[in-house]
């Protein structure tokens, strides 16, 4: 028998809060797995499959190997691939289904499917269920690294059109738990991970950076609803923690959190400890919280450089649509962008910013984003704030919001920069955004100050002005108000923020070469203000 201890009692307590195609193997042995199957056949065939996963776990597997159970059974137990039974990035072991639709594993009040300290695994066309977030006491899939050198990177994961539900912790997990152990050569793609209780996908590490070159892709989160007394926030959908190189592309966060209890909450997508992380062309809604904090949309969070939140759409979350956030006076959070990304309908719970630049955050450039901010049920909101922990300095350095949006309604604010942001930040500039407040009189909060015009935030502060240019609007944005879901942020015919950019090249800022809605930008003299190219 090979040699086994349970990850669950392994795996330390979670900080929180691309890849190459998969290749098919060549060569090795297939082996099925069938309901009216026999342990002591010799599995190789389809007229003589095994029938439990335990024999399947009896078995070294080679590179190459494949192990496919029948599609529409289901199979109980905990499926254990060891060092053993690694295989290689051109020659994975592989585990799917065959026949008629999907095969389950489930692993009744324990983990389903754990890789242990082995590389070059490929899960395809599987549906993995737990007993439910309230009875199981585990992780859905958990891919674990704990080999004794601390620094080995195991290569060539693989999770395909993997569907994970009804476990207690994490639906889908991967890390290394010694030194700088982790993974790299990592592609998540088409998983939807849903009722599970700590969160949906998390990568995660001992170090900054410990994973390397992790894709995401096609992926859902949905109705993980997070844990209540544990001291760490729980109920996001999507993280990826601790990487070198990631992205989150094309994929939706929906309806997590809420059960949460820790004094920092859940996010639907985001990173941290990383980078050259890019988040794009994702949706991110409806996401909550158990507490005060956080039940965001799109988050780059603590001691995360160089990576880039793009083309994305946030709407109806209760806490920000688009963070960035830095708890500690590091200067480990740098070199960050948030772009063309569209939020609408953030920040319901009554408290922050639907933008929200939180602690000390560094270098950071956000420009050509919309945001519309009708009023929630209760709290002081804001179409952007900019803010400290109130545990630490927290100043922001060379901070700069330029060409973006904010239209607000019902009295929400347009922007707030709190005390101690105004004593402790350098270089944080508004230049070039629009500032609309819906009709009613707008609200600027500059520290101890509060001014109910643009030109009067403009004399008694410096904010939006270029050099002794004034610059910035307040202006009806003409948004597309009849449309639904992320077209009301595109701009009609007679526009005011047409050709009323900014050019970000002289600030040494690369734009792109088009908007969040895939059109040319620019396509006039100068660039629209906001997320969408009109003309």
């Amino acid at each position: 028998m090979r040699s086994w201890r349970p990850l669950a009692s392994l795996l330390v307590p979670v900080l929180l809060l691309l890849g190459l195609a998969a290749c098919g193997p060549t060569g090795g042995t297939t082996y099925y797995v069938a309901g009216n199957g026999r342990d002591n056949n010799a599995g190789t065939s389809t007229s003589k499959p095994w029938k439990t996963i335990g024999r399947v776990n009896a078995q070294d597997l080679d590179p190459g190997d494949r192990v496919l159970f029948e599609g529409g059974k289901s199979f109980a137990g905990e499926l254990q691939l060891l060092a053993a039974d690694s295989g290689t990035a051109a020659s994975p072991v592989e585990v799917g289904s065959y026949g008629s639709g999907q095969a389950t594993i489930n692993g009744g009040t324990w983990t389903g499917i754990t890789s242990y300290n082995s590389a070059g695994i490929t899960l395809r066309n599987l549906r993995v269920v737990g007993s439910g977030r309230g009875t199981n006491t585990s992780h859905g899939v958990q891919f674990y690294n704990d080999l004794p050198s601390g620094d080995v990177l195991l290569a060539g994961i693989r999770v395909i059109d993997v569907t994970v539900s009804g476990f207690g912790k994490w639906g889908l997990l991967l890390g290394g738990g010694v030194g700088r152990d982790g993974y790299r050569d990592v592609r998540f793609e088409g998983v939807t991970t849903s009722a599970n209780g700590e969160g949906g996908l998390l990568t995660w590490g001992m170090v900054v950076n410990s994973n390397k070159d992790v894709y995401v892709g096609r992926t859902t989160a949905f109705d993980n609803k997070g844990v209540s007394g544990v001291d760490r926030n729980t109920g996001s959908g999507i993280v990826l923690g601790n990487v070198d190189g990631g992205t989150i592309e094309r994929s939706v966060a929906h309806h997590n959190g809420g059960l949460n209890g820790y004094t920092h909450g859940p996010v639907g997508i985001w990173t941290y400890d990383s980078t050259g992380v890019t988040i794009q062309f994702n949706e991110s809604y409806a996401n909550t919280t158990g507490n005060g904090f956080d039940g965001g949309g799109f988050n780059i969070d603590q001691n995360t450089t160089y990576s880039t939140l793009q083309y994305n759409y946030s709407h109806d979350n209760a806490g920000a649509g688009l963070l960035l956030a830095q708890r500690w006076d590091t200067g480990a959070h740098h070199h960050n962008t948030v772009r063309y990304n569209v939020s609408i309908n953030d920040a319901r719970k009554g408290e922050g910013g639907a933008l929200q630049v939180w602690g000390e955050v560094r270098d950071a450039e956000l420009y050509h984003n919309t945001v519309v901010v009708p009023p929630a049920a209760s709290g002081p909101i804001w179409g952007a704030r900019i803010s400290n922990t109130s545990r630490e300095t927290s100043d922001v350095q060379r901070v700069h919001l330029r060409n973006n949006v904010f239209t607000t309604s019902g009295g929400v604010g347009l922007v707030e920069v709190t005390s101690a942001q105004v004593a402790g930040s350098s270089d944080l500039k508004f230049q070039g955004n629009d500032w609309y407040a819906g009709g009613g009189t707008p609200r600027f909060v500059w520290g101890g100050s509060s001014y109910t015009s643009l030109s009067g935030w403009r004399t008694g502060t410096g904010q939006e002005k270029v050099g002794t240019t004034n610059v910035g609007l307040n202006a009806d944005p003409l948004l597309s108000s009849g449309s639904a879901g992320d077209d009301r942020a595109r701009l009609t015919s007679s526009s005011p923020m047409a050709d009323a950019g900014l050019d970000l090249s002289s600030f040494g800022v690369n734009a792109g070469s088009r908007d969040y809605f895939g059109g040319t930008a620019p396509k006039g003299a100068r660039r629209d203000v906001g997320a969408h190219e009109l003309r």
